[in-house]
């Protein structure tokens, strides 16, 4: 006896995946050249802006993860150095598996790049953070992100999302924020929202 055909609801699903898919390659095109023609000067000003912004999302003794700045990324290091002096405990993310693990890390800890060229803590201590930064390509106010394709973040917020009150905030440039981005089923939100201009607090 011969399987039964696909129904037709499904095969318009699969359609509609591969064209999300293509468009969101498309738009991870189009971020990385938004990205790319940010000066020099205007990511200086706008790390500034972002570590002199006012976190109100972080309460006293919460542990944050951030990430290591590679290529374009805004870079969050000088607010995870600020937070570090308020006595806050600072994590990066190392890959482990299919999703992220954090370590703690400090000024002068050993770092190390993994696949992808990011450097990872190899000496910290595995932590449960509270606040966990996440970079990305395109942001929606909604809390919809486009990432790089490998999944790991959705991954780990889908994973901390069953177990812990970890939120996750997405920081981005002003032009990385869109109305409307490609998602898929598997996409997860984060929480929080930061262009270094407007934090746009989301509820779920």
């Amino acid at each position: 006896m011969q399987c039964p055909r696909p129904h037709g609801l499904k095969m318009r699903h699969k359609i509609i995946q591969k064209e999300d898919s293509h468009n969101k390659n498309l738009q991870r095109q189009e971020a990385n050249q938004v990205r790319g023609s940010i000066s020099a000067k205007d990511k200086l000003r706008y790390a500034k802006d972002l570590r002199d912004m006012k976190h109100n999302y972080i309460s006293e003794g919460n542990i944050v993860a951030g990430y290591y700045p590679i290529g374009s990324e805004l870079n969050i290091l000088p607010l995870l150095n600020q937070l570090s002096k308020k006595k806050h405990l600072i994590c990066l993310p190392c890959i482990n598996g299919s999703s992220l693990e954090f370590r703690s890390w400090g000024c002068g800890s050993r770092l190390q790049k993994n696949r992808y060229s990011i450097p990872e803590p190899i000496e910290g201590d595995i932590m449960i953070p509270d606040i966990v930064y996440v970079p990305g390509l395109f942001f929606c106010r909604g809390g919809n992100r486009i990432g790089y394709g490998g999944g790991y973040y959705d991954k780990t917020i889908s994973k901390y999302r069953r177990k812990y009150d970890t939120k996750f905030v997405g920081v981005c440039y002003p032009i990385q924020v869109r109305d409307n981005i490609a998602i898929d089923e598997y996409d997860e939100k984060v929480d929080i929202v930061i262009d270094t201009k407007t934090k746009y607090d989301l509820i779920f």
